[in-house]
Protein backbone atom coordinates (compact mmCIF):
# COMPACT_ATOMS: atom_id res chain seq x y z
CA UNK A 1 0.00 0.00 0.00
CA UNK A 2 1.30 3.46 -0.91
CA UNK A 3 1.88 6.38 1.40
CA UNK A 4 1.36 9.99 0.36
CA UNK A 5 4.27 12.21 1.35
CA UNK A 6 4.18 15.99 1.21
CA UNK A 7 5.28 19.21 2.88
CA UNK A 8 2.70 21.64 4.26
CA UNK A 9 3.31 25.34 3.68
CA UNK A 10 1.51 28.65 3.95
CA UNK A 11 1.26 30.99 1.00
CA UNK A 12 0.81 34.56 2.28
CA UNK A 13 0.48 37.94 0.63
CA UNK A 14 -0.13 41.20 2.51
CA UNK A 15 -1.73 44.33 1.08
CA UNK A 16 -3.10 42.80 -2.11
CA UNK A 17 -4.52 45.66 -4.16
CA UNK A 18 -6.44 46.13 -7.38
CA UNK A 19 -3.99 44.23 -9.61
CA UNK A 20 -3.67 40.45 -9.87
CA UNK A 21 -0.93 39.07 -7.62
CA UNK A 22 0.42 35.53 -7.65
CA UNK A 23 -0.11 33.89 -4.27
CA UNK A 24 1.44 30.54 -5.16
CA UNK A 25 2.98 28.74 -8.15
CA UNK A 26 3.60 24.98 -8.22
CA UNK A 27 7.34 24.29 -8.49
CA UNK A 28 8.98 22.69 -11.51
CA UNK A 29 8.52 18.93 -11.70
CA UNK A 30 6.13 18.79 -8.74
CA UNK A 31 2.45 18.48 -7.92
CA UNK A 32 0.88 20.49 -5.11
CA UNK A 33 -2.53 20.56 -3.47
CA UNK A 34 -3.93 23.99 -2.66
CA UNK A 35 -6.10 23.22 0.37
CA UNK A 36 -7.75 26.48 1.41
CA UNK A 37 -7.65 30.23 1.23
CA UNK A 38 -8.92 33.15 3.30
CA UNK A 39 -8.83 36.91 2.76
CA UNK A 40 -8.93 39.53 5.54
CA UNK A 41 -10.27 43.04 5.11
CA UNK A 42 -7.59 45.38 6.49
CA UNK A 43 -9.21 48.68 5.50
CA UNK A 44 -12.04 50.75 6.99
CA UNK A 45 -14.58 49.73 4.34
CA UNK A 46 -15.82 46.36 3.15
CA UNK A 47 -14.17 45.06 0.00
CA UNK A 48 -14.59 42.48 -2.73
CA UNK A 49 -11.95 39.92 -3.60
CA UNK A 50 -11.47 37.63 -6.59
CA UNK A 51 -9.33 34.50 -6.84
CA UNK A 52 -8.37 32.69 -10.01
CA UNK A 53 -6.25 29.73 -11.03
CA UNK A 54 -3.88 29.64 -13.97
CA UNK A 55 -3.64 26.21 -15.64
CA UNK A 56 -0.23 26.24 -17.34
CA UNK A 57 -0.89 23.14 -19.47
CA UNK A 58 -4.04 24.73 -20.93
CA UNK A 59 -2.68 28.32 -20.87
CA UNK A 60 -6.00 29.38 -19.32
CA UNK A 61 -7.27 31.33 -16.31
CA UNK A 62 -10.41 30.24 -14.46
CA UNK A 63 -12.13 31.98 -11.56
CA UNK A 64 -12.38 30.20 -8.23
CA UNK A 65 -14.44 33.07 -6.87
CA UNK A 66 -15.32 36.45 -8.39
CA UNK A 67 -16.13 39.60 -6.41
CA UNK A 68 -16.66 37.84 -3.06
CA UNK A 69 -17.58 40.29 -0.27
CA UNK A 70 -15.30 40.69 2.75
CA UNK A 71 -16.79 42.80 5.54
CA UNK A 72 -14.90 45.34 7.66
CA UNK A 73 -12.91 43.71 10.46
CA UNK A 74 -13.49 40.20 9.19
CA UNK A 75 -12.07 37.53 6.95
CA UNK A 76 -13.77 35.46 4.28
CA UNK A 77 -12.94 31.81 3.77
CA UNK A 78 -12.77 31.74 0.00
CA UNK A 79 -12.58 27.99 -0.10
CA UNK A 80 -11.83 25.16 2.28
CA UNK A 81 -13.75 22.20 0.85
CA UNK A 82 -12.27 22.60 -2.64
CA UNK A 83 -8.86 21.02 -3.11
CA UNK A 84 -7.02 22.27 -6.19
CA UNK A 85 -4.41 20.04 -7.79
CA UNK A 86 -1.66 22.26 -9.14
CA UNK A 87 0.90 20.88 -11.53
CA UNK A 88 4.19 22.47 -12.58
CA UNK A 89 3.63 26.14 -13.44
CA UNK A 90 -0.01 26.29 -12.32
CA UNK A 91 -0.74 29.20 -9.99
CA UNK A 92 -3.33 30.78 -7.71
CA UNK A 93 -3.75 34.55 -8.03
CA UNK A 94 -5.69 37.09 -5.94
CA UNK A 95 -7.04 40.59 -6.41
CA UNK A 96 -8.86 43.10 -4.21
CA UNK A 97 -11.52 44.25 -6.66
CA UNK A 98 -12.44 47.37 -4.65
CA UNK A 99 -10.29 50.27 -5.93
CA UNK A 100 -8.05 51.94 -3.35
CA UNK A 101 -8.39 49.09 -0.83
CA UNK A 102 -6.32 46.04 0.10
CA UNK A 103 -6.71 42.59 1.64
CA UNK A 104 -4.32 40.20 3.35
CA UNK A 105 -4.49 36.65 2.01
CA UNK A 106 -3.30 33.31 3.36
CA UNK A 107 -3.49 29.94 1.66
CA UNK A 108 -2.61 26.43 2.75
CA UNK A 109 -0.54 24.27 0.40
CA UNK A 110 0.59 20.66 0.41
CA UNK A 111 3.73 20.65 -1.73
CA UNK A 112 5.99 17.92 -3.14
CA UNK A 113 3.10 15.50 -3.25
CA UNK A 114 4.16 12.02 -4.28
CA UNK A 115 3.01 8.49 -3.71
CA UNK A 116 5.58 6.01 -2.45
CA UNK A 117 4.70 2.45 -3.35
Amino acid sequence: MGVIKSEFKNAVKANVGNTWEVLYTAPAGETSFFLGLSAACVTTDGVQVSVRMYDASASEYVFIVKDAPVMVGSAAVIFSDLKLTLEEGDSVEVQCVTPGHVVDVVGSVSENVNLDT
